[in-house]
């Protein structure tokens, strides 16, 4: 029987589909044991009592009120391991309510733990001011990998709110930043991985529970539209000078807008090995320098990943690529949106974070790590309404069923909008005419980014597919050393699928049929 290994999802890979796979399987291999040992990690300190104390200390009470539940009812994420945590009560004995300790992966944030935190925790707080009424769940406290912890002001004792209310007060009357209500607050045990204690939102379920089994519903499909709608126009109302994401400073409780615009996207390629190309404290007061910028970061991606090409040629096709998509930028950017205003953006809002009732009116949004201000050309209704990859919506075979429910989510839009007198459907429609959302997505997406240019946004200039012998020349405007280039990469996918064979103890020269895939 051909040997399969684990990955870090949960599901098993043989070696027929890990040699065809787009992504770093080795990687993704790895990934694994570092989650089982994350995971058995925080085992060990909930059974020494650490996180129930941990909880306890933020919301001022006994720790034996905090009981962390089992094991096998911790949720995990892409990024983050979850451990739920009952809070009792006193006079009853039962749970009363329910927190959530959110804990980055250090495997999947490789050099920005702490930095991913400071946004994730400054927009709660963005939110919290400026968009009260998006339900997202109460964040009672967190602390830093450097090991200082911060608590809601209304936890605390009176005199340490009187003094942070009045505080605020005189920042506010000078034009000084105005700190938050989160203060400093020591713990004398050690957790040195970092979290977020969040309410543990029960009004509904996720979304994802439901999604492929009532999708087709119409009634609650124009509810879930109608609900995402509302969360995208509230972010919207309050129009930023800049592209970036808000970071919490921890020296003067304060949160402002100078982090680089921090995605998803951004994030898994610089874990896969990608060199950094926008620092930490970076921010775009135009849209033309940030997009050159993310067009450089699937560059360091494609030099970066190790089993990126297949062939010569295709190594040839996608230097290319991204040679054409630079000269293509122009065609997409408006100059009228050149330099703002900008808006905060879901940028990665998905079926697992959003929660709805049983009518699928949305009850609350969860997980804020990667919204970030940027451009109203990048704003996009969600790829998944037809349950449907992006690469998958942008094809002959799936187009027109997603045009159709794109333009029933677009009518639900402008009906939201018109009760706030917007024009932002103006900016989404006009994207779309021009393709522009074809490219945005380009830039967002991790290995979709030839499939849209193909199908997209290449018949826009030619109808006939570019001639394979043309490639090079291309390839030679986006790097001058494209042959080298391309003899490193065949030498790199080489020494790649040796070590997949290893791994899965392939001989050379023979090939596994079979294996389950991901």
């Amino acid at each position: 029987m051909p040997v399969t290994l684990p990955l870090y999802n949960g599901r098993r890979i043989g070696f027929t589909y890990a040699q065809e796979s787009e992504e770093d399987i080795i990687q993704r291999i790895a990934w694994h044991s570092s989650a089982v040992s994350a995971t058995a990690h925080l085992k060990r300190q909930s059974e020494q009592g650490l996180i129930s104390s941990l909880a306890a200390h933020h919301l001022r009470i006994e720790a034996t009120r905090c009981v962390v539940e089992p094991t096998k009812n911790w949720p995990f994420g892409s990024f983050n391991q979850c451990v739920p945590i009952g809070v009792h009560d006193p006079s009853t004995g039962t749970a009363g309510s329910r927190l959530l300790l959110r804990v980055p992966m250090a495997h999947r944030l490789t050099g920005m733990v702490d930095e991913k935190m400071r946004c994730e925790v400054a927009t709660y707080i963005w939110m919290q001011e400026n968009c009260p009424d998006i339900p997202i769940p109460r964040l009672y406290g967190f602390g830093f990998p450097d090991g200082r912890h911060f608590t809601h002001a209304s936890l605390l004792p009176w005199h340490i709110r009187w003094t942070r209310s009045l505080r605020r007060r005189i920042c506010a009357w000078f034009g000084w930043p105005v700190p938050s209500y989160y203060i400093e607050n020591p713990w004398v045990h050690d957790f040195p991985a970092g979290y977020i204690l969040l309410e543990f939102i029960d009004r509904g379920k996720p979304l994802a529970k439901s999604w492929f089994s009532q999708s087709a519903d119409p009634a609650k499909r124009q509810n879930l539209f109608r609900g995402i709608s509302r969360l995208i126009l509230k972010l919207a109302r309050v129009p930023l000078d800049r592209i970036g994401s808000f970071t919490f400073d921890p020296n003067t409780g304060t949160i402002s807008l100078t982090n680089r615009p921090l995605t998803c996207c951004l994030a898994i390629i610089e874990n896969d090995g990608a060199p950094r190309v926008m620092d930490a404290d970076q921010t775009y007061e135009s849209v033309d320098p940030y997009v050159a910028d993310l067009l450089t970061l699937h560059d360091n991606r494609f030099l970066a990943q190790h089993n990126a090409v297949t062939s010569k040629e295709d190594c040839y096709y996608q230097m290319a690529i991204q040679a054409i998509l630079r000269i293509m930028s122009h065609h997409y950017l408006d100059r009228a949106l050149r330099q703002g205003p900008f808006y905060m953006q879901l940028t990665d809002l998905h079926q697992g974070n959003m929660i709805v009732d049983d009518d699928w009116n949305i009850t609350g949004l969860i997980d804020l790590e990667w919204i970030c201000s940027r451009s109203p050309q990048m704003i996009d209704i969600p790829h998944w309404i037809t349950s449907r990859s992006v690469d998958e919506v942008c094809s002959p075979q799936y187009s027109a069923e997603y045009a159709a429910a794109r333009e029933s989510f677009m009518a639900a839009f402008k009906e939201e909008e018109r009760e706030i007198s917007g024009d932002l459907s103006e900016t989404i429609e006009k994207a779309w005419s021009s393709k522009a959302t074809w490219f945005f997505h380009s830039l967002d997406s991790i290995n979709a980014m030839y499939q849209l240019f193909e199908l997209q946004l290449r018949p826009q200039f030619i109808s006939e597919q570019i001639p394979e012998q043309v490639d090079p020349y291309f390839a030679v405007f986006w790097t001058r050393q494209a042959r080298e280039t391309t003899i490193q990469k065949l030498r790199e996918k080489k020494e790649y699928i040796a070590k997949l064979r290893e791994m899965f103890q392939v001989e050379t020269g023979i090939q596994l049929e079979g294996g389950d895939g991901e």
